[in-house]
């Protein structure tokens, strides 16, 4: 694809995640359109993944946005088959314009999380000792293992957009100054206050 406005890929490894992702999920074959976006969230110490995706349907001149997850069933032989539920989401707000909230959210331009680790690092501290000034590196920030993961890829027109963010909601607590969070957390708040997913789906859709 080639996009003449902002651009921003996934790496290689990335890249062969999320296809690992979309195969699971079988929507590998579902192309992207001109005004999607798509959020896969991926819970790291288990099988748990979710995608949210909302789109404008040029059939039907609408958006629509659908909602698919996975379920890890037990079968006779003590192993797990993973089954794929997926259905349409339906929200009490016009769904065009929680998809107009998304896309002119600041998600078209966010880095991923990995280009601003810097900004958790403590400033180096700098002492006076014999011979002159010394600075050496302050002890390292909070790191959050486990967890989950979000990969999101956002397209408006000629703008395309992959990032990736692990633990946001743990890294906003604990860093609430940091743009970046604040701005991937607004938007993750966006759709788990309008469609109610992204946390307790399966007490509502067992």
């Amino acid at each position: 694809m080639f996009f003449s406005g902002f651009c921003q890929k996934f790496s290689e490894s990335e890249r062969s995640y999320l296809t690992k992702l979309e195969k699971i999920l079988k929507v590998d074959t579902i192309p992207f359109l001109d005004k999607e976006i798509r959020v896969y969230k991926k819970h790291e110490i288990s099988t748990g993944l979710e995608l949210f995706r909302i789109y404008y349907d040029e059939q039907k001149k609408d958006y629509k946005a659908d909602f698919y997850y996975t379920v890890a069933k037990k079968t006779s032989n003590e192993s797990h088959e993973i089954i794929i539920k997926h259905f349409e989401l339906k929200s009490f707000y016009n769904t065009e314009y929680i998809a107009l909230q998304l896309l002119t959210s600041n998600i078209k331009y966010l880095p991923s999380d990995e280009a601003i680790r810097y900004k958790m690092k403590p400033k180096p501290k700098i002492t006076l000792d014999i011979g002159g000034y010394f600075s050496y590196p302050n002890t390292y920030g909070m790191t959050v293992v486990d967890g989950v993961g979000y990969y999101v890829q956002v397209k408006d027109g000629k703008d395309f957009n992959e990032i990736h963010y692990s633990n946001p909601e743990s890294y906003l607590e604990h860093y609430p100054t940091i743009d970046e969070y604040i701005s991937i957390n607004e938007f993750l708040d966006i759709i788990k206050k309008s469609f109610n997913i992204f946390e307790d789906y399966k007490k509502l859709h067992p």
